[in-house]
């Protein structure tokens, strides 16, 4: 499905905010479960939804080049992001109960299974784009480094764990933000 007319930038921003403002909702609703739940400090949700700017940083920028309707893989993608800033608020929480950190490792393989479905669900489409492929390329590089970082956080891994996945998001931030979305993306075949 090749689309023939550009979306106008008004209504592709107001369609991405729609679905950012959906998935902040429920991200802090979940959040916010959690913490009362389980008995984690109220931390939780706060620290979810400061990830999830960065999330809703990459999704809006870029959408000028985009040009086309945020379609369900770029959907698939912010579940992803949203996993991640779930993932990412429980570095404001601390150490939690094997039980918790069980369920955490299950959301961290449902977001890693996840990136083959949204690349996949593009080319079924045939709605892939660069946009879409940057955009999954980011969260990717953000999961990767919020693993990381937990892992550190909660003693499981030396400082050294973290290196490999600050450079691979230096290097990412370094070429995706900004200018860098005008370049081709280095696989447009990811993302949609």
């Amino acid at each position: 499905m090749d689309f023939a007319l550009p979306v106008p930038l008004p209504h592709l921003r107001r369609e991405v905010t729609r679905s950012l403002a959906v998935a902040g909702v429920l991200l802090a609703a979940v959040g916010a479960g959690l913490s009362l739940g389980l008995g984690l400090p109220p931390t939780l949700p706060l620290a979810s939804l400061a990830a999830f700017a960065f999330v809703a940083a990459y999704a809006l920028s870029g959408l000028e080049a985009h040009r086309r309707p945020w379609g369900p893989a770029n959907r698939v993608t912010l579940l992803r992001g949203g996993m991640a800033s779930l993932l990412a608020g429980f570095l404001a929480v601390g150490p939690v109960a094997p039980a918790v950190a069980w369920g955490l490792c299950v959301t961290a393989v449902i977001a890693l299974a996840l990136d083959g479905v949204d690349g996949w669900l593009a080319r079924r489409r045939d709605v892939a784009s660069p946009y879409g492929a940057r955009f999954d390329m980011e969260l990717d590089t953000l999961l990767t480094l919020v693993l990381a970082l937990l892992l550190w956080r909660w003693g499981r891994r030396g400082p050294g764990c973290c290196c490999w996945a600050c450079c691979g998001t230096c290097s990412c931030w370094r070429a995706g933000y900004g200018p860098g979305w005008r370049r081709p993306c280095p696989s447009a075949s990811g993302g949609g």
